[in-house]
């Protein structure tokens, strides 16, 4: 029997890899079309309606409220017009990569999150007297790492917080941090979807898809917002869902007991998916959230910039 040399070995080896590596790029970009069938790029390059927003209210009293991973500020924009309407001035802001072209969102870092939400909350602290922060999924876990830094935030509100990941995706996180270019997006498929009512499902404008990189980013967060727990001391409201398909109650329940705020409190959602600021129990949410702020920095009613009351 011959024996195939070790030249011959990696010469096949090489077309098989390079084989694989041409299919996934095929399925990638039909992926890349499927994706840009559903979503629009307006004319600054962000997807029309995922646009961030700055809604003027109060001069003293402002809230950032920052949306997940892979999503835009529409999953949070009722959410932050009803705390507009109480008076608030809200920030939604797209997070670094997010809501742009597929390229961006592949290079975005765990890094560029976080700092992205420091100089956010330090630009609000700068311009008001009291600030609170309200974070969704991925969006919460970057909420409780910038406040655990500070003492000088109102409230803090944790919905739906992504604070851990599957054990099978965190053991490959070393490999997935390498993966590059070997690792295209695919689909981010659940059996169960993220927002049960589907008129408001059909209305999202997250991606829905992934890379292995931005898998291991992910873990990243999840893994200093776990350490950053403890060191909380802002009053911490947390709410979790039991139908979340991203964060089981088990889960929910375990990060909850780590948060070291004094003052906290917890609320379960029924009905609810991962998305609850636009699920069936979205108003539950929002008044949530508004008791909260009012209850740990006080209602801002009166006080209101000029451009929105007309003076």
């Amino acid at each position: 029997m011959r024996r195939f040399r070790a030249t011959e070995i990696a010469a096949v080896v090489g077309v098989g890899t390079l084989a694989l590596l041409l299919r996934s790029r095929v399925k990638a970009r039909a992926l890349e079309r499927a994706v840009w069938s559903r979503l629009q790029l307006g004319r600054s390059g962000v997807v029309v309606g995922a646009e961030p927003e700055t809604l003027l209210g109060s001069r003293t009293h402002a809230v950032l409220v920052l949306h997940g991973f892979g999503d835009t500020p529409q999953s949070v924009r009722e959410l932050g017009h009803h705390l507009h309407h109480a008076g608030y001035t809200v920030e939604l802001p797209l997070l670094p990569g997010h809501g742009r072209t597929l390229t961006e969102f592949g290079l975005a870092r765990a890094y560029d999150w976080i700092g992205f939400v420091r100089d956010q909350v330090a630009r609000l602290r700068r311009q008001y007297s009291h600030v609170s922060v309200v974070g969704l999924s991925m969006g919460a876990a970057l909420s409780a790492i910038v406040a655990a830094e500070r003492d000088d935030l109102d409230a803090l509100v944790l919905l739906s917080p992504y604070l851990c990941m599957p054990d099978r995706v965190r053991r490959m996180a070393p490999l997935l941090r390498v993966s590059g270019p070997l690792a295209p997006f695919r689909r981010s498929t659940v059996k169960v979807p993220s927002i049960l009512d589907p008129a408001a499902r059909a209305k999202g404008l997250g991606f829905g898809v992934v890379s292995g990189r931005l898998l291991a980013e992910l873990h990243a967060v999840t893994e200093i917002a776990q350490q950053a727990l403890p060191d909380l001391t802002v009053p911490t409201l947390y709410v979790a869902a039991r139908r979340d398909n991203r964060v089981p109650a088990v889960a929910a329940a375990r990060n909850w007991l780590r948060v070291g705020a004094e003052v906290r409190a917890l609320r379960w959602l029924e009905e609810s998916g991962h998305i609850s600021t636009v699920d069936y129990e979205k108003a539950t949410v929002f008044a949530e959230v508004l008791a909260w702020l009012g209850s740990h920095g006080g209602h801002p009613i009166s006080e209101q910039h000029d451009a929105i009351i007309g003076t």
